[in-house]
């Protein structure tokens, strides 16, 4: 219970100081990688930039777009480590709508046919207002729809590949690369954080979350005594 409590209280903290971040969201223990478990992102003006680290599975947030017709991207350059940097992951992007229904997705930038092999990741799409569920996992940890089909199918190598229309059930491994580990950045243009509270609120929540903090402090003191 006082490890949730500590958890709460550090996201309490964390939601606080994030406006102050120049746009920039850090992942919070490990993102989930489901509708349900996507991480929030929390804080105030454009969401510019998402930093993280893939333990082999899939990492998903919550953005938000706050006009109909915003032209969105995401990118992994410059600063993942990518395969062709010298890194470890092969990453790659994927667009939900708030119920998990695929949008689009990228495995690479470029295949070196046109220049450079980039293994980097970038999607773009014209977007309304609204809630959405953004991805990242490494080649080739896809997504599959309940009936065990891909929702972005023949998603390797370049291109902008859409989604079938169905809804997110699982992620998988549908060729084991082992390319799925490694620390990333998303860079994104059209995005804002997910939740903006109002500044009461953050104040309310950081406040708690030093009481939390406060509260554990002391009962460790007591039990060291």
């Amino acid at each position: 219970m006082r490890r949730i409590l500590f958890g709460l209280a550090a996201i309490a903290l964390l939601a606080v100081s994030a406006p102050a971040r120049a746009g920039t969201w850090a992942e919070v223990g490990d993102a989930g990688e489901s509708v349900a478990t996507a991480q929030i992102t929390i804080g105030s003006g454009s969401l510019d930039s998402i930093k993280g680290h893939l333990f082999a599975f899939t990492d998903m947030y919550c953005i938000r777009i706050l006009h109909d017709g915003t032209a969105f991207s995401a990118t992994t350059e410059p600063n993942t480590l990518a395969q062709s940097q010298g890194g470890t992951l092969d990453p790659m992007l994927m667009l939900f709508d708030k119920n998990g229904v695929g949008i689009v997705g990228n495995d690479d930038i470029s295949n070196g046919g046109n220049g450079p092999f980039n293994n980097n990741s970038t999607i773009t799409a014209t977007l309304n207002a609204g809630t959405y569920l953004l991805a990242i996992s490494g080649y080739h940890r896809t997504a599959f729809d309940s009936s065990n089909a891909e929702i972005f199918p023949g998603m390797t190598g370049p291109g902008l590949f859409p989604g079938t229309g169905a809804t997110l059930d699982h992620f998988a491994n549908n060729i084991d690369q082992g390319n799925t580990t490694g620390a990333y950045q998303i860079d994104l243009h059209g995005a804002s954080f997910c939740v903006t509270p109002e500044p009461a609120t953050l104040t309310m929540m950081g406040l708690g979350g030093l009481s939390m903090l406060g509260y554990g402090w002391k009962r460790r003191k007591v039990s060291v005594v």
